[in-house]
């Protein structure tokens, strides 16, 4: 796409009449792809991204606690792309809620981070507003983590 354009904006640009049109030609987004991570407070968003990152203990610290402590989107720079950390969707801060769809509505990705226990239906219809309303059905992973914890139901 990038060389199509390129030809394009050249060929237009050799003919005086024709120079003008150059700023109509679509332009390719050339931003790093966003992936926004989406769920429930403590269900380790945050300690992916800082597993993703290898960050170090001190840093780990300052950005994962079991209570809800992402209350903004935070972007994250990652091989080439962002993690956009997002607030947990059930912290029961409506400020939170709000901040977490913001950054749905920016992210081109999502990964849906839950745990191993069955959502509750705050959390699924927090995940079916992403995929169906905001059009991530087909850009979506979902990632379910706390496999091991005690209280997990395997079955």
């Amino acid at each position: 796409m990038l060389e199509l354009s390129a030809r394009a904006e050249e060929a237009l640009n050799a003919h005086s009449r024709t120079r003008d049109l150059t700023a109509a030609l679509p332009r390719t987004d050339t931003s790093p792809l966003r992936i926004a991570l989406l769920g429930p407070y403590s269900a380790g968003k945050s300690t992916l991204i800082a597993a993703l990152l290898r960050l170090p203990a001190a840093e780990v610290e300052k950005i994962v606690d079991a209570a809800p402590k992402t209350r903004e989107a935070t972007p994250y720079p990652w091989n080439g792309v962002i993690l956009v950390d997002l607030p947990g969707t059930l912290s029961g801060d409506g400020t939170h809620f709000a901040a977490a769809r913001r950054g749905v509505r920016g992210a081109d990705a999502l990964m849906i981070v839950t745990t191993s226990e069955l959502p509750g239906e705050a959390e699924t219809e927090a995940v079916l507003q992403a995929l169906d309303a905001d059009g991530f059905a087909d850009r979506s992973v979902v990632v379910v983590n706390k496999m091991n914890a005690e209280n997990s139901d395997r079955d």
